[in-house]
């Protein structure tokens, strides 16, 4: 958990720094016409001479993203040991609250299991006849299209707040790859019948991962294949899912924003390899975002 805590602590010291060098002009320049749409030229005009008490909205801009954050897989039956994930979106409004998003995201996530399983396992587990502790290494990658909704948008006719809420929904496109560490380098299996599992977790953690080698070498068990996925690339099986989530962005001027949003993406129920789960999986990404108004 020592990685979440240090990946937190970085997304608030630059939350805080870049708060820190925030200016003071929420709003855009009203006075540049050539932000206004043609079609709006003439509500320009007619506020300009005072004809209409509120100028048009801008031309809408593209906002680039950049994002990085904790990701961790849910509904597993192996205990998640966290991990990292990166990202990049692009982002186009549709009204004041409606926008859409274009985002590609990558994330690498762990799990060690804290409980002792009877063998024989599935998959690579199969060999063992007395008992072993599933792991894993989830390699997944997403293309989404999400739908964002903004309970506080940045309205140009109410003094322009900084803070933004906001939910999100939408498709995602999953490619993921598991792997295991099942065998030691020799290819002999582990003997964890020393390992103490009334221990404190952490404890177990560090006796179960003593042993290992923390190779993971193996690929996990998922007796589906290809069935059902929309295609596959060399051992990654790229399969239909969910995203839904929401978050908050900070406006730091016309151009610049930075946030942080809590999203979760539903999985297949074998993405831990262990094939003991009875439910489908979800990962959670927690991430800090700075946005750039294109």
């Amino acid at each position: 958990m020592a990685s979440k805590k240090y990946l937190l602590l970085a997304a608030l010291i630059v939350f805080l720094q870049t708060s820190g060098i925030a200016q003071s002009n929420w709003g855009w320049d009203w006075k540049d016409s050539s932000k206004v749409p043609t079609k709006s030229l003439p509500q320009y005009n007619e506020f300009l001479n005072n004809q209409f008490p509120y100028p048009p909205k801008p031309r809408s801009q593209w906002e680039l993203g950049i994002n990085g954050g904790y990701a961790f897989l849910m509904n597993t039956a192996v205990r998640q040991r966290g991990g990292y994930g990166l990202g990049i979106s692009l982002r186009k409004a549709i009204d004041h609250n409606w926008s859409f998003r274009f985002g590609i995201t990558s994330a690498v996530t762990y799990g060690q299991g804290i409980k002792a399983v009877q063998g024989p396992g599935f998959g690579y587990y199969y060999s063992y006849g007395g008992q072993y502790v599933p792991n894993y290494r989830a390699s997944i990658g997403t293309a989404s299209f999400d739908f964002i909704y903004s309970i506080n948008p940045q309205s140009y006719y109410r003094g322009n707040p900084k803070w933004n809420l906001y939910f999100l929904v939408g498709y995602a496109m999953v490619g993921s790859e598991t792997q295991i560490d099942a065998r030691n380098a020799t290819g002999g299996l582990y003997n964890y019948s020393a390992v103490n599992f009334n221990a404190p977790t952490k404890d177990i953690v560090s006796a179960v991962q003593a042993l290992q080698d923390g190779k993971y070498d193996a690929p996990g068990y998922n007796p589906d294949g290809k069935r059902g996925s929309f295609f596959s690339a060399g051992d990654r099986i790229v399969r239909h899912g969910l995203n839904f989530g929401g978050g908050f962005s900070y406006k730091l001027n016309s151009k610049y924003n930075i946030g942080v949003e809590q999203k979760f993406t539903t999985l297949d129920k074998y993405v831990d390899g262990s094939g003991l789960s009875t439910q489908r999986g979800m990962m959670s990404y927690l991430s800090a975002h700075i946005n750039i108004n294109l």
